[in-house]
């Protein structure tokens, strides 16, 4: 239909209904076609900008160069909790309050005004809650020609909230990791099952072990390991593949070239999709020292044993040779040796008694701390 058949059809002057044409034209509910000196109006078949808008998940806003609001979708007035209504034709600065003191809309819209695309991160407060979203701001032209500018705020509070805890998570994890009173290396393995360098170590590995962190990341297992407990690797790598995780003792070595005598224990899992061994080696020079201070007294106690069973036999034979010559004493003499003779007597009868106690000790300690194969052995 013309100007004309319209205006005529809803009563109202060519001219007025002209400017409505233009405006219904301008939000896409109505196209136009030029026929001669005719313009011919039909009902739009294309989605207005409107609701295009509404289709995106962010926030969007078109702002005129005037930077008012000229249409929004209705995630961005939700965001804020009023109408559309109530929004159009106000200034951007009166609705979007962006909580970063160091961040300026104007200077952003200033640029995008200039052709350059933004992109920034804000955050906005909400009813108390703060909220985070990735900003970005884009030169528009409208149909007239006229410049303006497009706001999308695409919300990464989600994202960021997760992204905070996991920072939080990992300075938590490497409070403990560097706190811990073992040593702790994360083993990288390889596709066919071996231990390839190191991902991660704590503080007290290093401090153990004698390297800086940077320079002990640059190692392998077998430049920490002594030579006679690499050995027993394989095997070791073995039951940990088999079964998850084992505990084993082994020698490591210093930058030095000291040994420390450690337990470890070594556990499989998955980081980021990767397989890694965790290793945790507590130094047991202590606990090695006491073991050999057992085993060296157990050794003097067999000794002393050994003296003390032989003790009584090499008095009481000289005893009985000093009582069969009693007879040839007079007899005041006689009764006071064998007195005498009987007092140490009892006294090696009560030895024999304490030698016994001695053997059931011995055999206590035996079962106790393990002693005996080692002392056998040795």
């Amino acid at each position: 239909m013309s100007v004309t058949q319209i205006a005529e059809a809803i009563g109202m002057n060519r001219i007025s209904v002209a400017r409505y044409l233009d405006v219904l034209r301008t939000s896409g509910q109505v196209d136009m076609e030029p026929y001669g000196q005719a313009k011919v109006y039909y009902l739009s078949q294309r989605v207005p900008i409107s609701a295009m808008l509404n289709f995106s998940s962010d926030m969007v806003v078109v702002l005129s160069k005037e930077q008012r609001i000229v249409d929004v979708n209705t995630n961005f007035v939700r965001l804020f909790n009023t109408t559309r209504e109530k929004m159009l034709d106000k200034p951007i600065h009166n609705i979007l309050h962006p909580v970063s003191p160091d961040l300026s809309i104007q200077k952003r819209i200033d640029s995008a005004l200039e052709g350059e695309e933004v992109i920034e991160e804000i955050r906005i407060l909400k009813e108390d809650e703060e909220l985070f979203f990735r900003m970005k701001i884009v030169p528009t032209a409208f149909t007239d020609g006229s410049p303006g500018i497009t706001i999308l705020l695409e919300d990464i509070t989600e994202q960021k909230r997760s992204m905070d805890a996991l920072i939080e998570s990992e300075k938590k994890f490497r409070m403990l990791f560097n706190n811990a009173n073992d040593s702790i290396i994360l083993h990288a393995i390889t596709d066919d099952g071996h231990t390839a360098g190191f991902i991660e170590v704590n503080d007290v590995a290093c401090e153990k072990l004698g390297y800086t962190r940077e320079a002990l990341l640059q190692m392998t297992l077998e430049g920490i390991t002594a030579a006679e407990s690499l050995e027993l690797y394989p095997e070791i790598l073995d039951r940990i593949f088999r079964v998850g995780h084992a505990t084993f003792e082994e020698i490591q070595l210093r930058k030095d070239g000291t040994h420390i005598p450690v337990e470890t224990s070594t556990h499989l899992f998955e980081l980021n999709q990767r397989l890694v061994m965790i290793a945790i080696s507590r130094d047991i020079t202590e606990r090695k020292e006491m073991q050999r201070l057992e085993r060296e007294a157990f050794k003097q106690i067999e000794k002393n044993l050994a003296q003390f069973a032989t003790l009584t036999n090499h008095i009481r034979n000289p005893l009985s040779v000093i009582v069969a010559y009693e007879d040839m004493l007079p007899g005041e003499a006689s009764e006071k040796i064998l007195e005498q003779a009987r007092i140490i007597n009892d006294i090696l009868t009560q030895l024999d008694c304490g030698w016994l106690d001695s053997m059931e000790m011995r055999d206590f300690l035996k079962r106790r701390y393990q002693l005996f194969e080692e002392f056998t052995e040795s």
